[in-house]
């Protein structure tokens, strides 16, 4: 579908939409002009009680309802694109995925392939301690305690 046909509406959500939408002609995004949040995705008030993501709007307007489970991904890798020929569906782990494959990954996120902490450590048996599905070493852990009990006193 071509993207000035979904996006002529003057009123209403997708006016509102389009009101906002700025071409960027290098790389064909239609980037959000109005409201984002701290990591640039676009926002815009919707029926529901909390702003929707202009990105999931631009799809819905013109495929109908994200099924149950999927996200919208992002060809481009612009927060802020709405341009729905640079969007497509995923799952969750396709996301992370993609995330990792375009380096977008953070630092942390590689910590599954560590086996030695910052202080050489092992990262594996009675050492590693699991919270919230994050890995610590337990020598690193005992000793940042023991140094707070020592500036306390």
């Amino acid at each position: 579908m071509p993207i000035a046909a979904l996006y002529v509406e003057t009123d209403g959500l997708a006016g509102r939409l389009s009101a906002k939408l700025a071409r960027n002609d290098v790389t064909g995004c239609l980037l959000w002009a109005g409201s984002r949040n701290a990591k640039g995705y676009g926002t815009i008030s919707v029926a529901t009680s909390k702003p929707g993501y202009t990105h999931r709007v631009a799809w819905e307007l013109a495929h109908g309802p994200i099924p149950e489970g999927l996200c919208v991904l992002q060809r481009c890798d612009a927060p802020a694109c709405c341009n729905v020929d640079h969007l497509f569906l995923g799952t969750k782990a396709d996301n992370n995925a993609d995330m990792r494959a375009k380096g977008r990954s953070r630092a942390g996120s590689n910590n599954s392939a560590k086996t030695h902490c910052k202080r050489g450590h092992p990262l594996s048996g009675d050492n590693l301690r699991l919270t919230s599905g994050k890995r610590h070493c337990r020598a690193c852990v005992a000793l940042w305690a023991r140094e707070q009990r020592r500036a306390t006193k």
